[in-house]
């Protein structure tokens, strides 16, 4: 049966111009470069000396342009620039580098005395426009303005810069309000920052105030503050819900819905998960009612009851699109750790334990857990500190503190299950345990785990005095093409294209209608492209990276151009000799100029010309030209079909070249 013209072009194409490419799986994740400390055994990290000493949280800005890191024994908030395409942190020189409780040797830190003494956690604006910073022992809410440009921070001014505990100079002062303040969150809304401490005097009891923000300059105020408590506060200023949430500020955790709707709380004392609705205008926070405000590991209050699934819970964390939950637990080695997966009802907020399997990962056999213990671990030991989802919400990475160990999971966008990566894809060690792929030195008490808003990268935090540091890896994302502009070009290929998407960096090969173009530049965001010859008509535009392909379906489309010169290349005719192989053609031109003729075919799939012919013409008119193959492919035909491409063009003074392909398959000569 005879193929169509388009059918054999691009059947010879794709054998000539296609190779082979590995994809890694979506979210698998390859070490990358590393921040330490000190220098650390087996590591080229660069050494950032003195700052990060016990990294307890890592933060990136919304424009993916700035790292934060606050570590706890070295008192300090550090400032880091990132690299947009590869991830990699630069520490910000001089004092913009780096915020500290007291001078640090080998820095030159902005020092902020008696503000950042064993900081604990960060977060960062919607905006991005600000950076606050809670500190346990000096029991402070700090408060930085960032310029969106640069990234550097700027402490607020006087009594704007800062909320104490105590009457401290010159901060504004929330008596009992902010002691061993532990947690600090920022709505998506950017309307409210909300601080979780200890009540003062109260074991175990625990508050959660909520500060209003300006969100033109991102100052703090106790006027309209409200709050949440699980005991009567020593100010009497908060809710009170009593006994259904026991924590300290030291171990808990407060997110909000995407959705601004809710926020949900870990409480470790008394084993339970607090679900809270929120005022989208004031940010207050208001304990749901009955079992719907609650969930606890053994019966209280009017908690909803999922015995023995709960102990102690760590951390609480919630996937970008608002589905899910994620309750990690076990803060006792006595204990199986587990994480704990709940469907979130969009409209009221509302949480449900995902059933069976589905809904829980376990450190050993617990129930109806999946059991999770790659490299044989002590069960009692696995102490999650939070579980984080990737942007496109495709993955969870999950840090073991005492496992010294971070994991990598696949997500199910319908239910929000996890399942574990297999192999050496699914967790990465401080030090050789099979199957793991070992990243040596660098996950010793591995604390924070946080990916990228661009989904490029993981980043951790090592929160012990041995190598602390912040390792980042890359995670790998498929391409996507969105467009290509000009969306037009003619036949003759060689229009400069830039075809735009994600994750497009290391592009391997650009197609188009299967045929090969010339990529000359890559930005994670675009590729610029020289188009290939290809015939008039739509054709599909593909790239293919080391992560995968995207295809954008008739994405670029081929017009013959409107020039002085048209070719039309009749079927060749072919004739022999004992010594040659002629192909004629006859060529129609409606001006001067010159026919060039290439006549080739794939030896070991290589295409390789047989014979080429130009011919220039002083008029336009009709003319033959011959193109003459020497006697070893007669020989070869003579063995075989044999197919050949015909690629006819006509370049007329000041215009674009007009081509025409042809494919002509000879039969054996007998």
């Amino acid at each position: 049966m005879r193929l169509p013209l388009l059918s054999l072009i691009t059947a010879l194409v794709a054998l000539a111009f296609s190779v082979p490419v590995a994809s890694a799986a979506t979210g698998d994740l390859t070490f990358s470069s590393c921040q330490s400390n000190a220098a650390v055994t087996g590591q080229s990290c660069t050494v950032d000396t003195g700052v990060l000493n016990l990294v307890n949280d890592v933060k990136i800005s919304p424009d993916g342009k700035n790292a934060y890191a606050i570590a706890a024994s070295s008192h300090s908030l550090v400032v880091f620039d990132r690299n947009t395409t590869t991830g990699a942190l630069t520490l910000k020189t001089g004092a913009a580098g780096c915020f500290a409780n007291a001078a640090i040797g080998g820095q030159s830190c902005t020092v902020i005395a008696g503000l950042l003494d064993a900081p604990k956690a960060l977060a960062i604006s919607p905006d991005g426009k600000n950076v606050y910073a809670v500190a346990s022992s000096s029991n402070t809410l700090v408060s930085f303005d960032r310029d969106t440009t640069t990234g550097a921070l700027t402490q607020k001014s006087g009594a704007d810069g800062c909320l104490s505990n105590e009457n401290r100079s010159p901060c504004t002062t929330w008596l009992d309000g902010l002691f061993l303040v532990g947690a600090v969150t920022v709505s998506p809304d950017g309307k409210t920052v909300y601080a979780v401490a200890d009540i003062q005097g109260g074991a175990g009891a625990g508050m959660v105030t909520a500060f209003p923000r300006d969100s033109t300059t991102g100052t703090l105020s106790t006027a309209g503050s409200t709050c949440v408590a699980s005991a009567a506060d020593v100010r009497a200023r908060c809710v009170v819900s009593t006994g259904v949430f026991v924590l300290t500020a030291a171990s808990a955790k407060l997110v909000v819905s995407p959705d601004g709707r809710n926020a949900y709380l870990n409480a470790r004392f008394s084993n339970s998960l607090v679900i809270f609705d929120r005022d989208t205008t004031t940010g207050a926070l208001t304990l749901k009612s009955g079992a719907d405000g609650c969930v606890a590991n053994a019966p209280l209050g009017t908690c909803a009851v999922i015995a023995d699934y709960m102990p102690d819970p760590l951390s609480v964390s919630i996937s970008p699109d608002g589905a899910n939950v994620y309750v990690d637990a076990g803060g006792s080695a006595e204990e199986i750790d587990t994480v704990i997966i709940f469907s979130r009802n969009a409209t009221t907020g509302t949480l449900t334990k995902l059933t069976g399997a589905n809904g829980c990962l376990a450190s050993a056999t617990l129930n109806d857990c999946t059991v999770i213990n790659p490299a044989a671990q002590p069960a009692g030991n696995f102490d999650s500190k939070n579980v984080v989802i990737s942007p496109d919400g495709l993955n969870a990475y999950i840090a073991s503190f005492n496992w010294n160990m971070l994991l990598a999971f696949d997500r199910s966008t319908t239910t929000g299950a996890l399942t574990l990566k297999s192999g050496a894809a699914g967790c990465f060690s401080d030090a050789a345990m099979a199957p793991c792929t070992t990243t040596t030195n660098l996950l010793y008490a591995v604390n924070p785990v946080v990916v990228s808003p661009d989904g490029r990268n993981v980043y951790t935090g090592s929160a012990f005095i041995s190598n602390p540091n912040v390792a980042v890896f890359s995670r790998a994302q498929p391409p996507t093409v969105v467009a290509v502009t000009p969306a037009t070009g003619t036949t003759a290929g060689g229009t400069s294209v830039v075809i735009t998407g994600t994750n497009l960096d290391g592009a391997t090969q650009a197609t188009f209608g299967g045929t090969a173009g010339t990529i000359t530049a890559t930005t994670p965001t675009s590729l610029t492209v020289t188009t290939p010859l290809h015939i008039a008509g739509k054709v599909a535009v593909k790239v293919t990276t080391p992560n995968g392909t995207s295809t954008l379906a008739n994405g670029y489309a081929y017009a013959v151009p409107a020039v002085k010169a048209v070719v039309v290349a009749a079927k060749p005719t072919v004739a022999y000799s004992k010594t040659t192989i002629a192909f004629r053609t006859i060529v129609t031109v409606n001006a001067a100029g010159t026919i060039n003729q290439v006549i080739s075919r794939m030896i070991k799939g290589k295409r390789v010309a047989v014979c080429t012919r130009k011919k220039t013409i002083a008029r336009a008119g009709k003319y033959p030209i011959t193109c003459v193959a020497g006697l070893a492919t007669r020989n070869v035909v003579k063995r075989g079909k044999t197919s050949f491409r015909v690629l006819t063009s006509f370049n007329a003074s000041g215009t674009a070249a007009v081509s025409s392909v042809q494919n002509l398959v000879l039969a054996r000569k007998r």
